[in-house]
């Protein structure tokens, strides 16, 4: 996979892409530091690293990196490269707990009485499904969309979104 396509599979959210590019920054730079001999370039690698992640945060309007450097002497390369890793931690930490909470505000938990309820009437609906004199194709989308939301019941807490997205598209399908 090309630098092109990996930076065009990135999220939409400029924090989460950001951190995936950090990533497979980082990756690479230790599997040149596991694999390198003793003359390798490694002050190099470091160097590619820093410039690339603060390249990366400038990019994406990423805050908190601009008080740091690409090492440019061997003598403080570490010191340099530590200051990037703890920035770049401390960012992934508040990102997580950030995405953590957005996905507890558009999400609710359901009991296993709430839920078996639920299954009962997602049963009942693929039994009037098959009852209907639909086409075949119609027939699969609506199980299809019934069993996408049998699945998410089967999560430790389920997404509005896709419920929303049932309720929606299930009432419409027999008309198309």
């Amino acid at each position: 996979m090309s630098i092109y396509d990996e930076l065009f599979d990135l999220p939409e959210d400029r924090y989460l892409a950001f951190l995936k590019i950090e990533h497979g920054l980082r990756e690479k730079l230790n599997q040149r530091l596991d694999t390198g001999e003793e003359n390798s370039p490694w002050f190099e690698w470091y160097q590619d690293y820093a410039n690339a992640v603060i390249g990366a945060a400038q990019g994406l309007e990423i805050d908190g990196f601009d008080h740091l450097e690409v090492p440019s002497n061997k003598n403080n390369y570490h010191d340099e490269y530590r200051r990037i890793v703890l920035t770049v931690d401390r960012l992934a930490i508040q990102i997580r707990i950030d995405n953590s909470r957005r996905s507890k505000r558009y999400s609710v938990a359901l009991d296993s009485a709430a839920k078996a309820k639920i299954r009962h009437h997602l049963t009942q609906l693929k039994e009037l499904t098959d009852k209907l004199e639909l086409p075949q194709r119609k027939c699969e989308t609506i199980i299809s969309k019934i069993i996408a939301l049998e699945e998410e019941l089967e999560r430790e807490r389920t997404r509005f979104e896709v419920v929303g997205a049932f309720i929606v598209d299930a009432p419409a399908l027999p008309e198309r």
